[in-house]
This record gives structure tokens, C-alpha cells and sequence, in this order.
């Protein structure tokens, strides 16, 4: 259990964003989702496949590239799209 804390960081950040989508202000909190996704992709490729645990789904190649695409298109989406209201 001790060795999906890569997961675990990814899972808790995605978690506390949409908490903060849901609570206050949608666009801190897509930041906060796409940062947790990002280091996600960081983790996979810093870390082994051993010690990756969850996050090692594919070859690390296929893993990197989706997990920081993903992460840093919501980044990107977050902060171009026009903000009414909140």
C-alpha cells in the first residue's frame, strides 16, 4: 500500500482541485488539477517502473507524454479561457 504514494499525490491533487471548483473559484482549481497531473507525468519519469506503482500503466515513453499533455493542456485551458464571474 505504501508504494502507490505517486498515485496517491496524483489522486489527492485532482481532489483538492475539484474541491475548489466546486467550493470558490473554478480556475485555481483547474490549475490545481492539471499541476497534479503534470507532477503525475514527472513522477513517472523520474521514478522506475517499480517504484511508480499505478502510474506505470504503458511503456514510461506513452505515460510521460500523456499525463504532462493532459496536465498542462488543462494548465493552458484554465488560464486562456475568458473568466466571467469567478
Amino acid at each position: 500500500m505504501l508504494g502507490q504514494w505517486p498515485l496517491a499525490i496524483v489522486l489527492l491533487g485532482v481532489a483538492g482541485g475539484l474541491a475548489i471548483v466546486a467550493a470558490t473559484h473554478w480556475r485555481i482549481g483547474c490549475t490545481v488539477i492539471g499541476g497534479a497531473l503534470a507532477v503525475g507525468g514527472v513522477l513517472r519519469m523520474i521514478l522506475g517502473k517499480k517504484r511508480s506503482g499505478l502510474l506505470a500503466v504503458r511503456r514510461p515513453a506513452v505515460d510521460v507524454v500523456v499525463m504532462l499533455g493532459i496536465g498542462v493542456g488543462i494548465l493552458v485551458l484554465a488560464w486562456l479561457a475568458p473568466g466571467y464571474g469567478n
